[in-house]
């Protein structure tokens, strides 16, 4: 069955091209987050691996994902096209997370009418509404996230952090969503702090995790510090690193 076949059409609905790494779709969720606040009825979907579905269906601000059923770097021009053609009439927006010019084919063979994005490898023509990337105003990978959802010359909004619902409490889902942010603290040139909430519905158990990590002008460190609380006893876990 084609990968689309199940996507729900809407006026005002926002494609987002995820990326193919799971620290930087985490992030990601910060974008959806400012979506949201500017568009709160506009449906977002997210274009994503087959792996990260699971990640996108605990995160409430997101309608649905679509499976890109490609392997990462393949190129697959016409996979890519056949995609891009099966999603024509269901977006007004597509929003590209990553900066390589095959993550640009779905979108512009959708038809879809504004189409934002970095620059990145000259994607002149694929996209209509084009960001020149200052990196020194936008120097972590969360800001570049967010900053995509308003106008070209719109003031950063304020960065809102990811939060994962869990409503499955099975060791699997519990491992993956604690995998899923320890990726997001060793992310190289995350300099913000940032914090993840997974709201589970069992009395007051849930499980935070702060992630901080500082950059030196020769060395990177970083420190993660995970807890785990329960309403009687308070679990902490901490780990250091240096690279």
């Amino acid at each position: 069955m084609n990968a689309a076949d199940s996507v729900r059409s809407d006026a005002e609905a926002v494609l987002i091209v995820g990326p193919s790494w799971v620290g930087d779709m985490v992030m990601a969720q910060s974008l959806f987050k400012a979506l949201r606040t500017n568009a709160p009825d506009a449906p977002i979907d997210v274009l994503a691996p087959g792996w990260s579905l699971p990640l996108l269906a605990r995160m409430p601000e997101v309608r649905q994902g679509v499976q890109m059923a490609l392997g990462h770097g393949r190129l697959a021009l016409t996979e890519r096209w056949r995609l891009g053609r099966s999603l024509r009439g269901r977006y007004s927006r597509a929003i590209l997370l990553p900066n390589s010019w095959k993550s640009a084919i779905v979108p512009y063979a959708a038809g879809i009418p504004r189409r934002t994005g970095w620059l990145g490898e000259m994607r002149y023509g694929l996209l209509n509404d084009i960001r020149r990337l200052d990196r020194q105003r936008f120097p972590m990978t969360v800001q570049r996230f967010v900053a995509l959802a308003g106008a070209a010359d719109a003031p950063l909004p304020a960065i809102q952090p990811p939060r994962l619902q869990v409503r499955d409490l099975s060791n699997t889902v519990y491992i993956f969503c604690l995998w899923c942010i320890a990726r997001v603290g060793t992310k190289a040139g995350m300099v913000e702090t940032g914090e993840i909430q997974m709201n589970l519905p069992l009395k007051a158990l849930f499980f935070r995790a702060h992630l901080f990590s500082g950059l030196s002008t020769k060395a990177t460190h970083r420190h993660r510090c995970y807890s785990w609380r329960k309403p009687s006893k308070t679990l902490t876990v901490k780990s250091q690193s240096h690279a």
